[in-house]
Parts: structure tokens; sequence; C-alpha cells
């Protein structure tokens, strides 16, 4: 994954973020970012970011330092998330993650039932579906105790992003054919997807 350092960020962009916002947004500064980095140290901020170079707004997402591979920091991060919740039993759909609330900006990942909607705002996540998936998978069985739930698991995808890509193919360790979708788009099909 590449990472880029950015000594400059705008006026505004400083102090928002120094306030606790977790978003640098489009500005002369924030266009300037490296288009093909994944993550941006903010030196000012002394801190790592997200890069999303083509979302029309939202150039940079908090991610914050991390001593652990990033794949193993989702996975921590997910697991932390659903822990949070995993006492909520009474309820069929519930809220795995919650985007910048969960420290994961951007995803979401629901379940339904026996179904897991995974959406994300962010493109830089489309790199990361397969791991997404397995992650979600597995902590939601470990956490809402069916061990076995690779075998009926069916997951969605949205990607909620106007100015997305069609038709990009993802596969993952668990997945077959996986589709990006835009979930703007009317005529937009939400693949399920079945686990072996």
């Amino acid at each position: 994954m590449k990472k880029s350092i950015v000594e400059v960020i705008h006026p505004t962009s400083l102090k928002n973020c120094r306030a606790g916002h977790p978003w640098i947004t489009l500005d002369e500064h924030s266009a300037e970012f490296n288009k093909n980095s994944d993550l941006l140290e903010i030196v000012p901020l002394n801190d790592i970011y997200i890069h999303d170079p083509t979302h029309p707004k939202i150039k940079a997402r908090h991610w914050g330092k991390s001593e652990i591979p990033f794949d193993m920091d989702i996975e921590f991060r997910l697991s932390e998330a659903i822990l949070k919740r995993s006492e909520i039993n009474d309820r069929e759909n519930i809220f795995l993650c919650f985007g910048e609330v969960d420290s994961l900006p951007g995803m979401y990942v629901l379940k339904l039932g026996d179904v897991i909607l995974i959406q994300y705002q962010a493109y830089f996540w489309s790199k990361h579906l397969g791991l997404l998936i397995y992650y979600s998978i597995k902590q939601s069985c470990c956490f809402f105790n069916t061990p076995n739930c690779f075998n009926y698991l069916s997951v969605f995808i949205l990607f909620n992003q106007l100015h997305c890509h069609l038709n990009h193919r993802y596969f993952s360790r668990n997945a077959t054919d996986l589709k990006l979708v835009n979930a703007s788009s009317p005529m937009a099909r939400i693949p399920r997807i079945k686990f072996n």
C-alpha cells in the first residue's frame, strides 16, 4: 500500500481536523495530493488518513496511526465495532459498523438476518472488499454465535458514490464473481454472493 507524506494542508482543514473533524475536503491543497497514494501521512496533524482521490468532495478520511499491519488493523477495528454490539441479540437487523464512529471511515456493514450488506462511500474500500467480506462474516459468526455462517450468509455490496466506475470485478477467498454496483443508479442490480 502506497503512502505519501503531505507537508501542507489548507488552514481551514487543519483547524477543523484538530477540532476533531474526520475529513479533509476538496480545496487547492487537497487537489494536489498524490493521486496514486492509498494512505496520506499529514505532517501538520501528525496523523494518517486514507486517500480517496476519486471522491468529488472528500479527499481524505481520518484513519489514525497504527502499529499493526493495515489488514490486521481492519480486522481489529471491525471486531471492536461488532463486539460493541454483540450484546444486542434481540434484533435481526443491526449495524455491525458505522463508518467514522467505529474508526472505519466511509464503511458501513449491516447484518439483515442472514444477509450482510456492505456499503462504502470511499472508493478506497473497493481495493479491500475481499478482506471486508471475510472479516465481516468471520466476526459476526464469532460474536453472534453462528459457527457455520459461511455456509448460509449472503453478501450485498453497495458503492454509494455518484461518480463511480461500474462493473469492476473483485474476487475473494470465499466469494464467487463480485461486482461493484452504483447504488444511486435506478437500474442497479445488487448481486447476491453465495459462499461455498
